[in-house]
């Protein structure tokens, strides 16, 4: 009897750690240069599992957003008819797919037929065994279906931003902005030893989700300057003020982008909206007195044309 459970000791022993290797990252990171998002492989493990180890890592089983992402995702993790599961399911209510992360379903790649929810089946793996519909989705139970592969889990990141200096209307402090106005605002991204702007992707940057201001045929009007006289180029963008919706309560504007390797970055500055909205205008001093003199001399003026 002793040499039984020794036994059923070591069973479990290696049956726990059999179980802990579903789901090991087998590749990667890989960083989608259209969004900087940074992309796991995992080891063949059912979608619950895959999805566990996924939020373990600080992320979730990957979001589908186009056909542009999909081509990306499928083209750099899909090798020897591997089967790839991706954060679609209808677990929680049958015929409702949701994404893991809990974005909106903007995109589907359906293979024809499906999802067909054969015998019960909750989870979406894009297919990497029938060359017909190579990289098409398909619902699968969650361990796969007898005669397929188990599907690898592919996990997607959204790292944290990183954080640069910019200046918004470099020389100006505060910096004020009339919403009224009809020109355009200048900002700086400030280079550094750490930041080569040279390797800031021009046409993904934003400011509160507005590009910068185009100029004839030459497309973004953005330059490569020093501002503050450091010795270190900084890019100079201008962005129209009228496209931009800025809350009158603003106190300061963020700008994002990338670079040009898919990192993310930000950077913010404070404003000051002038005249604050809803504000009575006060004139100043003298110049209460400059329109009391005029209202004398035109006084005086009409009393000498009566005489």
């Amino acid at each position: 009897m002793k040499k039984m459970w020794t036994f059923l000791a070591l069973a479990g022993v290696l049956l726990t750690g059999i179980g802990a290797s579903y789901g090991a990252v087998i590749g990667g990171p890989e960083v989608y240069p259209a969004t900087g998002h940074v992309y796991y492989l995992l080891d063949a493990a059912s979608w619950t599992d895959s999805e566990a180890q996924a939020i373990a890592l600080d992320g979730h089983l990957a979001t589908i957003n186009d056909q542009d992402e999909q081509n990306w995702v499928f083209t750099t993790f899909f090798s020897d008819e591997r089967n790839l599961w991706i954060g679609l399911n209808d677990a929680a209510e049958e015929g409702t797919f949701l994404w893991a992360n809990g974005e909106p379903v903007t995109f589907t790649n359906w293979w024809v037929g499906e999802p067909n929810n054969l015998q019960g089946e909750d989870y979406v793996h894009m297919d990497g065994q029938n060359p017909a519909r190579l990289g098409r989705w398909n619902d699968l139970h969650d361990w796969g279906r007898v005669g397929w592969t188990t599907p690898y889990g592919i996990v997607e990141l959204v790292p944290e931003p990183a954080t640069f200096l910019i200046d918004i209307k470099p020389g100006s402090l505060p910096n004020s902005i009339n919403l009224k106005s009809k020109g355009v605002l200048p900002v700086a991204v400030l280079g550094s030893e750490d930041l080569d702007v040279s390797l800031i992707d021009p046409d993904t940057l934003t400011l509160e989700g507005v590009a910068p201001r185009v100029s004839g045929k030459s497309g973004h009007f953005w330059s490569l300057e020093d501002v503050n006289g450091d010795s270190i180029l900084d890019l100079m963008l201008h962005f129209d003020l009228q496209g931009l919706t800025i809350d009158p309560e603003s106190t300061e504007l963020t700008l994002e982008g990338l670079l040009t390797d898919g990192t993310a970055f930000e950077g913010s500055d404070s404003i000051r909206i002038v005249p604050p909205m809803g504000a009575e205008v006060i004139p100043e001093p003298a110049t209460l007195a400059l329109l009391a003199i005029g209202g004398l001399a035109l006084i005086r003026q009409r009393k000498t044309k009566n005489t």
